[in-house]
């Protein structure tokens, strides 16, 4: 027991010390959410996707759409995309024919690539990888663009806006998950040890390992 009082005080100012520590840590870790880190260079196919982007760059396309009959809109829209560095070409309605030339002059064939019934398609080609902060970065900006343009009324896809779905979800359901595990694991221990001060410090026991 003599041993154990002697102990006590060390240990509890180490625990309290070990465990901001090991928060910061925890947070500091960098995850990947999409299939482009999957092949690492130890595979081939992860050694030929890296000589590809090595070559060719990192690209990706994200489709945006947009309520259609606003030509001057989707001008704007366009000319703000073009203005972001990372995006190399917007090919839409009013970037191929213009937001001069009636609808009704181009064929069927032609107009039903860029434009139905209720959308106007805008193809944005990006010089960005699948995921990382730059791309999320990018992500949030083009949606600002379109919630400025088209209120709540725009889809915008692509495996770098997936990716950050993922990402955006995932770190928040997280959260949650972690909340509702320590409020049940904290539960059990206090119906169960009829104390206040055990179940306090065995969560944070378990919360500091993990």
């Amino acid at each position: 027991m003599r041993r154990m009082l002697k102990v006590m005080i060390p240990m509890t100012l180490v625990f309290i010390l070990i465990v901001p520590a090991a928060r910061v840590a925890s947070n500091s870790n960098s995850y990947y959410f999409g299939s482009s880190k999957i092949f690492g260079l130890d595979t081939q196919l992860g050694r030929d996707i890296e000589r590809i982007e090595d070559a060719f760059g990192k690209r990706d396309t994200y489709v945006l759409l947009v309520p259609r009959g606003n030509l001057a809109l989707e001008r704007t829209l366009s000319d703000a995309l073009h203005e972001l560095p990372e995006v190399t070409d917007v090919i839409s309605y009013v970037d191929t024919a213009g937001a001069q030339i009636p609808v009704s002059y181009l064929e069927d064939s032609d107009r039903e690539q860029l434009l139905s019934d209720h959308c106007s398609r805008m193809v944005v080609s990006v010089d960005a990888d699948f995921e990382g902060d730059e791309t999320s970065a990018l992500v949030e900006r083009i949606r600002a663009l379109a919630q400025l343009c088209y209120p709540d009324s725009w889809l915008l896809a692509g495996e770098g806006v997936s990716t950050y779905d993922l990402m955006d979800t995932i770190t928040a359901d997280m959260g949650k998950v972690n909340a509702v595990s320590i409020g049940a694991v904290f539960h059990v221990l206090l119906l169960s040890m009829k104390s206040l001060l055990l179940p306090v410090i065995l969560v944070l026991d378990i919360e500091a390992a993990i």
